[in-house]
């Protein structure tokens, strides 16, 4: 695959990944030198519906939207999300972490996955990419010299995504507003048509 292609399957999935109306980051951590913590407070500092999954940690502390601190409650594994087929998950944890937790979360049915640098290998984009319906990861497309990483190309995708879904509900009200008025036309004309016959 050509590197602009490749970049722009890689921007695409990006966006696709934030389509998703719930969020979970594995490898959350209280610890706020670590990536862990920084990617799961950059989830809700942008007031998305994020889990943090970290079975060592009853919760995860960090600020809001509206910066203020706030404790998260922590799931042990990808297997206690209420809505799993429905979430898109970020990793930040070590390839080989990664790869195990990966194929549970194939298994859930996730369909989104997003792996920040560090999270991955080969063998990991290899097997996310052949089973995932959107796999953000490795090095093709990203701002990043280390690979897609949320705090870099994450903005961007999901205004991305919001813009695209403004437009999906824009469509889908002309095609209402559209249906409506056909509707309202065809009661009209079978009004008139039922009046004429009874003159």
């Amino acid at each position: 695959m050509a590197a602009g292609s490749a970049a722009g399957t890689a921007r695409k999935n990006a966006t696709a990944f934030f389509n998703a109306p719930y969020f979970a980051v594995v490898g959350a951590s209280n610890d706020t030198k670590k990536f862990g913590h920084t990617i799961f407070t950059w989830y809700t500092r942008h007031n998305l519906p994020v889990t943090p999954v970290n079975p060592g940690s009853p919760h995860v502390e960090t600020t809001n939207s509206k910066n203020e601190p706030q404790a998260y409650p922590t799931i042990p594994g990808l297997s206690a999300l209420p809505h799993p087929s429905q979430t898109s998950v970020s990793f930040v944890t070590p390839p080989d972490r990664t790869l195990k937790v990966l194929k549970e979360a194939k298994e859930l049915g996730i369909q989104g996955v997003w792996f920040q640098p560090g999270s991955f290998d080969e063998e990991v984009i290899e097997y996310a990419r052949k089973e995932f319906k959107t796999a953000v990861g490795g090095h093709a497309g990203s701002a990043a010299h280390d690979g897609w990483c949320v705090l870099v190309d994450g903005e961007r995708a999901a205004k991305a995504a919001k813009a695209a879904k403004a437009a999906k509900a824009a469509r889908a009200a002309r095609v209402a507003k559209a249906a409506k008025a056909a509707r309202a036309a065809r009661v009209a004309r079978a009004a008139k048509a039922a009046g004429a016959h009874k003159l």
